[in-house]
């Protein structure tokens, strides 16, 4: 039984935490003043540490530490306490302000590093079957990438092209030719969004659970690189690989250039997030392209790698404008909870995500005559056509 001295000294807006992060140390402001205590301990503190220590403590103990500025699920709904918080990241000294930029972008790196190399796993390996006769159980599997392809397979689908075309069951710029969802899959995928939604509600649920949390990101990791599966597989692209590659360069890229020191005021700040955002989408245009051009062995077009570009650019310009609110509302010791409100607040996006993949796959499809087609296959479906127009 807890005492209830302990009881009555925690407020009713305090959460507990686990046993080996106990809940004090997520308290907004604890980090910093602990941190200043313990250094006086040991040596001199300067006057502004000093002043800043005392300045936490006012607040602290006039009871705004437990006013909760974060109420829901979004960074977007903690309205404008943030404004009168002095435990918010940009009114924190210029070192935790860009270590909590390293901490959310590294650990994002690391986690989109993961991803897309699953997503690669499963695309060139052997284990993709299985998930691809889990979501398209009924049709020929059209992407089976370059491996397993067939003339039959292809062929196929042609001849299904070409009876729509006659029926006049095929609507330009609705229902375009080469675009194919199997049959069956909407069960598979439906299940695969639920879990999605479920491992994110849990990686909320435990975002102050060390090493907990961890785990739980590890979990909604593989969750997502299903859903992405998922997604290539109903509309038979590689598109949404070349879209996580790309989000996981310019990450990558954020966590070093979003460390710079801009003056502003003549007071040193740090570096707003969009000049960062534009540099490493940027960058990874620039790759694409290389790519594009030098490689064309990997059996997709120029096409499908700008888009996979611009997709990613509008992501991390999302990511730059989610983490410019989350320095104004958040504590530096909330990090895993910034990785949370990342996902959390893109979570209404996945819908328009996936219509982006579906306009990927028609944009490639229709350039490349098919964007898995093997090339003998893509010359057999211009052979036919020449057959036919003849």
């Amino acid at each position: 039984m807890e005492d209830p001295a302990v009881q009555a000294s925690l407020s009713k807006n305090q959460r507990r935490g686990s046993i080996l992060k106990p809940r004090s140390h997520y308290r907004r402001g604890t980090v910093v003043m602990n941190h200043i205590a313990s250094k006086a301990q040991t040596t001199t503190t300067t006057p502004d540490e000093q002043a800043l220590y005392h300045r936490m403590l006012q607040m602290k103990n006039s009871g705004w530490v437990n006013r909760r500025s974060l109420v829901g699920i979004s960074v977007f709904a903690s309205g404008s306490e943030g404004n009168n918080d002095p435990f918010v990241v940009e009114r924190m000294p210029m070192e935790l302000q860009l270590g909590f930029r390293k901490k959310i972008f590294g650990i994002l790196a690391f986690q989109t590093s993961c991803v897309t190399a699953a997503l690669v796993y499963i695309t060139f390996f052997e284990s993709e079957d299985i998930i691809d006769h889990w979501f398209c159980p009924v049709q020929p599997l059209l992407n089976q990438t370059n491996r397993t392809n067939t003339t039959n397979t292809t062929n196929f689908f042609i001849e299904e092209d070409e009876r729509r075309l006659a029926n006049g069951t095929i609507e330009w710029g609705i229902d375009m030719p080469n675009i194919h969802t199997c049959e069956g899959w909407a069960g598979p995928w439906f299940w695969c969004f639920f879990g999605l939604i479920v491992a994110l509600f849990l990686l909320y649920k435990t975002k102050y659970i060390f090493p907990l949390n961890y785990l739980t990101l590890l979990f909604f990791s593989c969750i997502q690189t299903l859903f992405f599966v998922s997604i290539k597989t109903v509309f038979n692209t590689n598109c949404i690989l070349y879209i996580s590659g790309s989000i996981f360069f310019q990450i990558f890229l954020m966590y070093f250039f979003s460390n710079r020191k801009d003056e502003r005021q003549h007071n040193l700040v740090p570096v707003n997030f969009y000049f960062p955002a534009i540099e490493a989408a940027g960058c990874n245009l620039i790759v694409n392209i290389v790519i594009a051009l030098t490689a064309p062995g990997l059996g997709v077009s120029f096409g499908e790698f700008i888009f996979a570009a611009i997709s990613a650019g509008l992501m991390m310009a999302w990511f730059a404008y989610d983490a410019t609110c989350m320095v104004a509302k958040m504590s530096p010791d909330e990090y895993m909870q910034a990785v949370v409100f990342f996902y959390t607040d893109i979570i209404l996006f996945l819908s328009f995500a996936f219509m982006m993949c579906a306009w990927g796959a028609m944009f490639m499809n229709v350039e490349t005559g098919g964007l898995t087609a093997p090339i003998g296959d893509q010359e057999n479906r211009m052979n036919r056509g020449n057959i036919s127009g003849s």
